[in-house]
């Protein structure tokens, strides 16, 4: 099941699912990793 959350609602464990591609987003400029 899918759903949207926003960010303050993520928890350790959960998986996410971006609606771009991995490299379409700025993971290292933004430090999400």
């Amino acid at each position: 099941m899918q759903k949207k959350i926003s960010p303050t609602e993520l928890e350790l464990g959960m998986y996410v699912i971006l609606p771009v591609a991995w490299h379409e987003h700025d993971f290292l400029k933004n430090q999400f990793l």
